[in-house]
């Protein structure tokens, strides 16, 4: 422990040395001794003692009275005189010094040691008191707040800077007076003098609260609006030594209240008249607010708003969401402020609703502010939009044909499902772009000329127009569009885009050109068939009349080789008619159910010879393959044309594929050939390795005297032929070639899949086919061919009667009373045809035989009628020996009878 610092100031050395001796026995520490003032202050400022022991008499200018005073005020040290000099002058003049005791010369240690302990003491008190106190003022006047204290009477003890800021009145100015005249104040309303807090406390003997409805009046007349308070200040032992007054200026708060005040009257004012739902939910999202809009969409009054909570009047099943998202906005968090949502009416019908939600304040706390909506309607409309869309929808998709929009960049804004199906490319590779232009036009200057016609659709330029184009598929094929384009115009007739319809006329241009080749085929067909009629007549004639010259000539005469040469020139002719016959599929056929692999492997042996040792042929022919009722003479010639055909292409060698297989054929396959029909049919196939063919050939091969052999080289009527034989009998033929690739021709005909043996032919000889004096009426028009007839019948055995029409025909009939074998009658007559005069003579005879004959092969022909009747029928031209031959099958029915089928 320190011991205390004792200054000794004392002129005489006896007197000083003595003290110090004293002292240092009561365990005190001298700091010095100092024999006058001068020298006092000096070892004060250096030693900074605890205590100064000072003789009032001092030698020198300084005496002790003034050395101390100056101590006290330059170092706040406490003094104790020491003094011989106990008069009233000395004692008055010492007590201006504030000493903290008198030691009286000469003291004894007793004395010494009470007062020095006192005067440290006393120093240590009012020094912790000074500290207290300026702690207090300190404290005070570094408050925001106004303060001043008074003691019991009112009279003001203290104010602080601001209270002087608040009141006009400086401290020293304001110490003693009363409260009342430096604080005085009204009601900020009535401007009525309002009871001072200081009279209140004193009075209550308590603390006044904080009002806020006063007006201060300060010294120069200012009224500042404020809020007081005011305590009794109350001692240790419950006795009031004063109040203390606090108050604070609260002009900006109270602008600020205003000012709220305003934004809270116009917010409910906004509020009541919203088109949309205000609510505020505030605490664990109970309401505390709700306009009208609110209580109209929830079906609750805005007092029973304030009862419930977020969580009662949202949906259940968004009950967990709606409560996040208000807590994170509680929480200063950024969730969703806008989404659709869910809640019940206060009948319990779901409201769809459009919320917007944000963090905001009520009565100083945080709330969150929602906007409701009701979007029921909306949500109505919308369906309803939804519900037209989507049938607008399926009627685009439905639609056939191609639709497309585009906008005034040419970009794909709708894109239907035949658009996909018929390009290849889907809806979302081309909506939102034009990239589809480059795909379906590759060609630059295509593409350029049809993008052309777009810009001046979407520059109003032109209103509608119509083209065609050829496209590219994703798949690369090539089909042609027919387009119909027509810009789409607003209310105020600006153009918003392009609307495109296509059409696919691929099929439909394949199917004209099929048509154009099929119209153009029957035309000639039908020139042949005319030409046919004259022709077969004329080569009739010449066969006949030359087969009975040769028949009376010797073999060695002169004329027979000339005659011969005519009857081989008119067989050549009478072949070159049949071919004319089968391309206009006029010709009789004699059809049998017949193995079409039979025929081919039958004819193996002669077609190798035909082709020659260079061309290798493979057979593929099918062991288990249905029937056919065909021909089988027709047939071979159509599969002799076909293999010299592919001989022809392959000068230098290959191989020729000859395949048979059963088709069963559908429905999608007809789609690409004109003539085909679904069901089940046999396929002949002949497939050569030679040059091949472009398209322009391909479409003209079957047209008859078409050729791409040299001059003189072949008639050009193989591969029309072929065509009209596989007419006849209900098929259809199709070739695919390619240059240097070959070609396949593939021969479809009806199959039969009874299984029936295949009948053997018949070999027949006939050791005499004269007549046995048979009556036999001609009718016949053509006078060469009935001079022929006549002639050749009644030089084998019959006996003729000749008759140019059906009128002279019934009167020889009648003359001859109805003694007539055998009528032998043309179709195609005069007056009427064949058939009815035959039909009107037997009802005369029944039993009578019938022959018919025709150089006609078309509807005139009437083969379906002959058919039905079963009546025989000899196509004209011919020979004698066919002629003999048939009339002698049918007097004598158990020789052989060939009838048409």
């Amino acid at each position: 422990m320190n011991k205390i610092q004792l200054l000794i100031v004392e002129d005489e050395r006896l007197v000083s040395e003595d003290l110090r001796r004293c002292l240092e026995k009561l365990d005190y520490h001298i700091a010095g001794i100092a024999s006058s003032g001068e020298e006092a202050l000096q070892k004060a400022e250096e030693q900074k003692p605890d205590l100064v022991l000072m003789d009032i008499i001092l030698r020198g200018k300084m005496n002790g009275i003034e050395a101390a005073n100056r101590i006290r005020s330059c170092f706040n040290i406490p003094i104790v005189y020491l003094t011989a000099y106990t008069d009233t002058d000395t004692l008055t003049r010492a007590k201006v010094t504030e000493p903290y005791g008198y030691i009286v010369k000469p003291f004894d240690e007793r004395d010494l040691y009470c007062t020095i302990e006192m005067a440290l003491y006393k120093d240590k008190i009012e020094k912790k008191a000074k500290s207290s106190e300026q702690w207090f003022s300190t404290t005070l006047t570094s408050l925001s707040e106004a303060v001043i204290t008074t003691d019991t009477n009112g009279s003001i003890t203290f104010m602080n800077p601001v209270a002087e800021a608040l009141t006009g009145w400086i401290h020293q100015d304001a110490l003693g007076k009363n409260f009342k005249e430096v604080f005085q104040i009204v009601t900020d309303d009535k401007r009525t003098p309002v009871e001072d807090p200081v009279s209140i406390a004193l009075k209550e003997r308590s603390s006044v609260g904080f009002t806020n409805r006063s007006l201060l009046f300060t010294q120069d007349g200012t009224k500042t609006p404020i809020e007081d308070a005011a305590s009794p200040i109350i001692d240790s032992k419950g006795n009031i030594l004063g109040v203390v007054v606090i108050f604070r200026d609260i002009s900006e708060r109270r602008q600020t209240e205003l000012e709220l005040t305003e934004r809270e009257q116009n917010f409910r004012a906004l509020a009541s008249n919203a088109n949309d739902g205000i609510l505020i939910a505030a605490g664990e999202g109970c309401h505390v607010f709700a306009n009208q809009k609110a209580c109209k969409i929830t079906g609750y009054s805005a007092e029973e708003l304030m009862k419930i909570s977020i969580k009662d009047l949202s949906h259940p099943s968004e009950h967990p969401k709606l409560l996040k998202r208000f807590r994170q906005r509680i929480k200063g968090e950024k969730p969703p402020t806008y989404y659709e949502t869910r809640i019940i009416h206060k009948d319990g019908h779901v409201v769809p609703i459009e919320l917007t939600a944000a963090k905001t304040t009520w009565h100083s706390q945080p709330a969150d502010l929602v906007i409701i909506r009701d979007i029921t309607k909306r949500k109505q409309a919308d369906n309803e939009i939804r519900k037209l869309t989507q049938f607008l929808n399926l009627v685009i998709d439905s639609a056939n044909l191609w639709l497309c929009t585009i906008d005034e960049n040419a970009n794909i804004l709708i894109w239907n499902r035949a658009a996909e199906a018929n390009s290849g490319y889907l809806r979302d590779e081309v909506v939102g772009s034009n990239k589809i232009w480059q795909w379906l036009y590759p060609d630059k200057i295509y593409r350029t000329e049809i993008m052309r016609k777009i810009a001046d659709m979407n520059q109003g330029r032109a209103s509608f127009e119509e083209f065609q184009t050829t496209i590219c598929t994703k798949s690369g094929e090539r089909k042609m569009l027919y387009w119909s384009v027509k810009h789409l115009s607003g209310e105020k007739n600006d153009i918003m885009g392009v609307v495109m319809v296509g059409r696919d006329i691929t099929e439909e241009k394949r199917l004209e050109r099929q048509l154009m080749q099929s119209q153009k085929m029957e035309a000639v067909g039908r020139l042949a068939g005319g030409i046919a009629h004259d022709f077969n007549n004329l080569l009739t004639a010449i066969l006949g009349n030359t087969e009975l010259m040769l028949f009376d000539m010797a073999a060695g005469e002169p004329m027979r080789p000339d005659l011969e040469q005519i009857k081989r020139a008119a067989e050549r002719a009478a072949s070159l008619t049949k071919q004319l016959l089968a391309y206009s599929r006029k010709q009789p056929l004699q059809q049998k159910l017949i193995d079409i692999s039979m025929i081919v492997e039958n004819m193996q042996e002669m077609l190798k010879r035909i082709i020659g040792d260079d061309i290798k042929i493979i057979l593929l022919l099918e062991k288990k393959l249905h029937r056919v009722k065909a021909d089988p003479v027709q047939l071979e010639q159509i599969l002799m044309n076909l293999v010299i055909n592919a001989r022809d292409a392959m000068p230098e060698g290959g191989t020729l594929y000859i395949k048979s297989k059963n088709a069963l054929i559908d429905k999608n396959y007809c789609k690409y050939f004109m003539f085909a029909r679904p069901g089940k049919f046999v396929c002949l196939s002949v497939q050569d390795t030679g040059i091949g063919m472009d398209n322009p050939i391909k479409e003209q091969i079957f047209e008859p005297f078409f050729t791409t052999k040299a001059a003189g080289v072949g008639t050009g009527l193989g591969l029309s032929v072929v065509y009209g034989i596989i007419k006849q009998h209900q098929g259809w033929i199709t070739v695919d070639s390619e240059p240097g690739e070959g070609s396949v021709f593939n021969i479809y005909l009806p199959a039969f899949e009874i299984e029936q043996q295949l009948e053997s032919e018949k070999l027949s000889v006939i050791k005499e086919v004269k007549g046995d004096g048979k009556r036999i009426l001609i009718v016949e028009d053509d006078q060469v061919v009935r001079d022929y007839m006549l002639r050749a019948l009644d030089e084998n055995g019959y006996i003729v009667f000749a008759a140019e029409n059906s009128e002279e025909a019934i009167r020889i009939f009648n003359s001859q009373k109805k003694n007539i074998d055998l009528i032998f009658c043309d179709v195609v007559l005069p007056d009427i045809d064949g058939m009815c005069l035959a039909e009107q003579l037997l009802a005369e005879k029944p039993g009578m035989k019938v022959l018919l004959c025709s150089g006609f092969t078309d509807e005139k022909s009437r083969w379906k009628n002959i058919r039905e009747t079963g009546f025989p029928f000899l196509q004209k031209p011919y020979t004698l020996n066919e002629l003999l031959t048939i009339i002698k099958d049918i007097f004598e029915p158990e020789a052989l009878r060939v009838l048409p089928c």
